[in-house]
């Protein structure tokens, strides 16, 4: 006996065996690969407006502050905040930058992901070239008045990438 039935049409759960036997497709893969990306960009998103916050507070209340440190201090303070700073945004910067790759190689991202790699390749050359010199600066010849205020006038570099770049996450361009 043959059977006459028609193939049902095609389910997202369900794909068509042969003739009318239906084969079961599970959704299993698509939903956790969609929750890896999303888990992703939850932290990339977290780590990003983490450190947006931490720049803005550093421009705006730590780096003016500075030049309030006694001299006789200064040595002590500036090792304790440059290693407690380290503690704190050396593991959301790699965070930021780790996520941001996998997002880049999973193909998930969007166009401002892409565009926003710009900026952050600017923070991490402004960090480099700019700020780590200076504090090393500060550190083997204490307070000087011309290093502190090219450490907060070169810190706003680092503080409008990250800000672009959390503007280009929130707004994205496509």
């Amino acid at each position: 006996m043959r059977c006459l039935a028609k193939p049902r049409p095609s389910h997202p759960h369900f794909g068509v065996g042969h003739g009318a036997v239906l084969t079961r497709q599970h959704p299993w893969p698509q939903l956790r690969r969609r929750l890896e990306v999303n888990l992703l960009g939850l932290c990339h998103f977290a780590a990003t407006f983490a450190l947006i916050g931490l720049v803005w507070t550093v421009q705006l209340a730590i780096y003016p502050l500075m030049v309030e440190v006694q001299p006789a201090r200064f040595a002590q303070y500036h090792q304790r905040y440059t290693q407690a700073m380290g503690w704190v945004a050396g593991p959301l910067m790699l965070v930021e930058l780790g996520t941001a790759l996998a997002l880049l190689l999973r193909h998930e991202g969007n166009p401002a992901l892409l565009y926003s790699l710009l900026p952050l390749g600017l923070v991490w050359l402004s960090t480099a070239l700019l700020q780590v010199p200076q504090h090393r600066r500060l550190e083997l010849q204490g307070p000087d008045a011309v290093t502190l205020r090219a450490l907060a006038l070169g810190n706003w570099w680092r503080t409008l990438a990250w800000s672009s770049r959390g503007l280009l996450l929130l707004f994205p361009l496509s």
